[in-house]
């Protein structure tokens, strides 16, 4: 068991996309860095240093061992990482709270200005200098005297399956450019006792098992999609649309960022990675059924984050990428001569069946509901100065409903269901309400209460 009150290296095994037919041979193990602070030392201090990144875009933490550490070899192995674009983390706890922050470079020395904000005693010993550059708050308590030990445990201990640190995708209905991608810091997600109570909701009742197995950034939009579409409950008119209107873009959100984590990110990985599907793409892409499916692809490719930015070029993507895959694994049907075409091919064969696995759950037919409403919607807003207070409040209801029939546990009614089982290779359970009933236990001072 670790021990969490002084700084170590830690290795954790990394089972990242590896989900389902997406079998990928990516589960290498990786190593990360803990540390301890006390509010002793400063009880401001996370919030000094999420200042900090805000303002300058990085931050610099000492990291104090002794010389003969074996953390120190280990140093180097996460400098490796970050060089071959692994995600590495520094996580940070005072018992109370747990943050997870984005290596970005380790350094041997750092020159400190002396009108520094943040000042670290024995910053002078630090053997190495641990610079980040955005933040994800894991675990922040709301219920007094309640330890997050375990949490933090489990954190440094199990497998990891998802990437903390990918860019967030926001849609915004109104807006024709597109949306930059968000990080942590720019996303402004405030862990207020609200948004807890929000994702305590989402993981126990509604997702009943299943919430840890979407992406970071789907859950955050999830909780998002629910405050807001509370938050309209107590407005009015106009002002009730455009919460409604701010509650469903956030549920675009989480669909475009799961999406892109279970159809997208794995074939963008193998681009990657696998020099041989770039070769075997550059001789089938000008030979494609549909030319507009190799400008969706190298668009994606050019970006930074590798993701599509629209539900509607995901649904373009699905309806036409089938025939490219084909043709793609037809470049790896006869080469046997590396163990890397093996592997291309049996990846390429497996996205394959997620693409038919997709049209049999009827997921294409979901999402294009989606792209209804997000139209209708756009068009309601864009008119609404001309429209009556009764078309307003018309279309405010008809809003509401539809968003309380998307957050529902009814398995065909919550499209995210379907995407986990997809995700997991396992089916949904789906509870009745007498299910639910059956649950019900009394806190033990009162189960002998007659």
């Amino acid at each position: 068991m670790p021990v969490f009150n002084k700084p170590f290296v830690f290795e954790r095994a990394s089972n990242i996309l590896s989900f389902s037919r997406n079998t990928l041979p990516i589960t290498d193990n990786s190593f990360h860095i803990f540390m301890p602070w006390t509010k002793a030392a400063d009880d401001e201090l996370m919030f000094k240093v999420r200042a900090e990144l805000k303002s300058q875009g990085s931050f610099t933490f000492p990291f104090i061992t002794d010389e003969e550490s074996p953390c120190l070899s280990n140093i180097l192995k996460i400098e490796n990482q970050i060089t071959g674009r692994v995600e590495s983390h520094l996580v940070m706890s005072d018992g109370e709270s747990i943050h997870i922050f984005k290596i970005s470079k380790i350094k041997n020395s750092f020159e400190s200005s002396s009108d520094m904000q943040i000042q670290f005693e024995q910053a002078d010993k630090a053997s190495k200098w641990i610079e980040v550059s955005d933040v994800y708050v894991y675990r922040a308590s709301h219920d007094s005297g309640v330890s997050i030990a375990d949490d933090l445990e489990n954190l440094v201990s199990d497998e990891q399956k998802n990437f903390f640190f990918s860019p967030i995708q926001q849609i915004d209905i109104l807006s024709e450019a597109k949306e930059e991608s968000l990080n942590w810091l720019s996303s402004e997600r405030q862990l207020t006792y609200d948004y807890f109570i929000r994702n305590c909701e989402l993981e126990e009742n509604i997702f009943q098992g299943t919430w840890s197995d979407l992406n970071p950034r789907t859950r955050h939009c999830l909780v998002s999609f629910e405050q807001k579409r509370h938050e309209a409950l107590v407005a009015k008119d106009v002002e009730k649309l455009m919460h409604l209107k701010s509650s469903f873009e956030s549920y675009l959100s989480a669909m475009l960022n799961e999406i892109n984590e279970v159809y997208i990110n794995p074939l963008m990985h193998t681009f990657l990675n696998y020099e041989c599907l770039k070769v075997a793409w550059d001789e089938v892409k000008d030979g494609l059924i549909n030319p507009d499916l190799k400008k969706i692809l190298e668009k994606m490719h050019s970006r930074d984050d590798k993701q599509l930015t629209s539900l509607e070029d995901f649904l373009f993507y699905v309806e036409t990428i089938k025939s490219c895959l084909f043709s793609l694994k037809n470049r790896f049907s006869r080469k046997i001569g590396k163990e890397e075409y093996l592997v291309v091919e049996a990846f390429l064969t497996k996205q394959e069946g997620m693409i038919e696995s997709l049209f049999s759950r009827e997921l294409d037919v979901k999402i294009r509901s989606l792209t209804e409403v997000k139209s209708w919607l756009s068009v309601i807003l864009n008119e609404r100065e001309t429209l009556s207070h009764k078309e307003i409040k018309t279309a405010s209801l008809k809003l509401t409903h539809l968003l309380s029939v998307l957050s529902s546990t009814n398995y065909e009614d919550n499209i995210f269901f379907r995407i986990i089982e997809e995700k997991t290779g396992k089916n949904f359970v789906k509870r009745s309400f007498e299910d639910e009933v059956r649950t019900l236990v009394l806190p033990k001072k009162l189960q002998n209460v007659s």
